[in-house]
């Protein structure tokens, strides 16, 4: 699959293990991306001359899209910038000034899953529990659902750990908070790329994904909100478009989609979803051969203390005598792309027992071979900086 994506045309000898962070994107979203703008570049929903109108069924296409890609309804998809603006939005929206109780998030969770919760838990006086996860770094279940009571407003996890990798039992965490009487928010950002996701089988109330990770355009994202919850939520920002003649919200989702949206970016999208319908069959496979791959070649290196506990297509590592970051800097010298740092779980690195980790992830355009090139450069490096022999 390789062949789809033109970034490796333009740099053939870049080895680019980073696709965590963002993917790279296929020929047919940046074609899309640019065709609109080309051809039929107007605003949506507030004209009738022909391209305008085209440009409208574009975006309630992609909308369709979406909407099937997670098996939800599309009056129950709302566009957003990312998965931080739409936790943000969720966050803000449920924990209002007249919200008492608690609020249950994780350890494992990315800041953007983390922060909005805390900032809004100070601003309005609502306790904030974290689950715990066990010494490896691993985030049971149980250990969210006993600190949910019927106090509980909401529970927001990650699908997907952006650092170890792990599954979290969602299912089970959103059935159990439906029993509590809470609200159930999934960070899906790293989980919706590997995995299939159906939110009528996790019975969550809200799921938010961003486009860039799943071979999309930049400044893209889904909020998900069940048509049961979606009266929960109330919009960031107000403007044109979201707000009717006497300036009242818009009912359902226009009234959360102010102002106009990366709309070229949003049809893109939308090409996005077909890609990944085409070829969700050929990624799984070849992801899952290079997880294994990427896996059994780290765990045979002197030096390295694995994160990540099992092949997963995201794969951590700490070193004991070179830091994250000198690592980053010395394999980018060889057009080597990993992750280093905290990845934005602080959190987790505390539960960890550490500063930071190095990340490398992988995608459907990635080889064996360029595996090889990354652990045979890492093991050089430890053996030239680390005191490794």
């Amino acid at each position: 699959m390789r062949s789809d994506f033109p970034f490796f045309r333009a740099n053939p000898d870049i080895v680019y293990l980073d696709s965590a962070a963002t993917s790279q994107k296929p020929q047919c979203v940046i074609d899309s991306m640019v065709d609109f703008m080309t051809k039929r570049n107007s605003n949506v929903g507030r004209s009738l001359y022909p391209i305008s109108s085209e440009a409208s069924a574009l975006v309630a296409e992609a909308r369709e899209k979406a909407a099937r890609f997670i098996n939800a309804k599309p009056e129950e998809i709302i566009f957003t910038e990312g998965t931080t603006q739409a936790l943000n939005m969720v966050a803000a929206s449920v924990c209002g000034t007249d919200a008492k109780g608690n609020i249950v998030i994780t350890r494992m969770e990315h800041s953007s899953n983390h922060a909005p919760w805390l900032e809004a838990c100070r601003r309005n006086g609502i306790e904030l529990r974290l689950a715990d996860v066990d010494a490896d770094g691993i985030l049971r279940a149980e250990a969210v659902t006993e600190l949910i009571d019927d106090e509980t407003i909401a529970v927001s996890v990650t699908g997907m750990s952006n650092v170890t990798g792990q599954v979290t039992d969602i299912g089970a965490i959103c059935s159990h908070a439906r029993r509590m009487g809470a609200l159930s928010v999934v960070d899906a950002a790293q989980l919706v790329v590997h995995n299939t996701v159906d939110v009528r089988t996790i019975g969550c109330d809200f799921l938010a994904f961003s486009g860039h990770k799943i071979y999309g355009p930049m400044g893209t994202g889904v909020l998900f909100a069940s048509g049961d919850s979606i009266g929960r939520l109330k919009p960031l920002t107000v403007g044109g478009g979201s707000v009717e003649r006497d300036y009242s919200p818009k009912t359902g989702i226009h009234g959360f989609e102010a102002g106009t949206r990366n709309i070229a970016a949003i049809v893109a999208l939308g090409q996005t979803f077909d890609y990944l319908k085409s070829n969700r069959n050929a990624i799984k496979n070849i992801e899952d051969d290079l997880s294994g791959y990427l896996f059994e070649k780290l765990s045979v290196i002197d030096g390295i203390r694995m994160i990540t506990k099992s092949p997963s297509q995201i794969c951590s590592f700490t070193t004991g005598l070179l830091g994250c970051y000198d690592i980053g800097a010395m394999l980018g010298k060889f057009g080597i792309c990993i992750r280093t740092g905290s990845c934005c779980a602080y959190s987790l690195m505390d539960a960890l027992g550490v500063q930071g980790v190095c990340r490398a992830s992988v995608g459907p355009y990635n080889t064996k071979e360029e595996i090889d090139i990354f652990t045979e450069r890492l093991s050089w490096v430890l053996r030239r900086c680390g005191g490794f022999r």
